[in-house]
């Protein structure tokens, strides 16, 4: 479950802003208990923002998406990241339909929550698809991030 307080969303000791001029997807089936799913207003991509329970760190959660079993093609490398005093990690992958980007945070002295999962999806067949919005929105997700 997130708190929204102050103009901010919260889980725990973690927050984040709502960028402006994104929609938040009321019409995505998939579950996101302790999360939100936003999308571009001609839904040419989504983002998802979650926090997740687990025994994993930000970089073996990443990088299980790449060990064979799955059929992701990372592109590039898995990055160190930082964002609002929270360390994580980034990649770029794709598949037969999606272009993805990931960043995936650990959360340090969280009770319920260890890990801050933003994800993205481009599906490849969005010709509207408008690669400088889409970083600006990533950007103020990743700016907004604020731990206590």
């Amino acid at each position: 479950m997130l708190v929204y307080r102050n103009g901010r969303l919260y889980c725990g000791n973690v927050s984040f802003k709502l960028p402006n001029e994104i929609c938040v997807d009321t019409q995505n089936s998939e579950i996101c208990e302790n999360g939100i799913h936003l999308c571009a207003p001609d839904k040419s991509f989504i983002i998802q923002v979650e926090f997740k329970p687990g025994k994993k760190n930000a970089y073996e959660e990443l990088s299980h998406y790449f060990n064979g079993q799955l059929s992701y093609l990372l592109i590039g490398e898995i990055e160190k990241i930082s964002a609002g005093g929270l360390c994580g990690y980034k990649a770029k992958y794709e598949d037969k339909r999606t272009v993805n980007e990931e960043y995936i945070f650990d959360i340090p002295n969280s009770r319920a929550f260890n890990l801050l999962d933003i994800y993205i999806m481009i599906k490849k067949s969005s010709i509207t698809y408008d690669e400088s919005y889409k970083n600006r929105i990533v950007a103020e997700i990743l700016n907004g991030i604020e731990s206590n």
